[in-house]
């Protein structure tokens, strides 16, 4: 619970119409910011787990030392 999903790639046709964004060159850069949040998204979340797994590695070695 409380983690990011991610982007449903094929609810953005539907959010085009809905805001009534008909022009061709328009979605395309639309996509293409939506596309760029999503990488940043993903990143930042890699980075996040491999954070956590570090720190579990660190706990675990420090607590099997004693």
């Amino acid at each position: 619970m409380g983690d990011i999903l991610g982007i449903k790639f094929e609810a953005i046709d539907f959010l085009f119409d809905l805001y009534n964004i008909k022009d061709r060159d328009e979605k395309l850069i639309l996509f293409d910011k939506i596309m760029t949040i999503d990488r940043i998204r993903v990143f930042t979340q890699r980075k996040k787990t491999e954070r956590m797994i570090e720190e579990q590695k660190n706990k675990s070695k420090r607590s099997g030392r004693r």
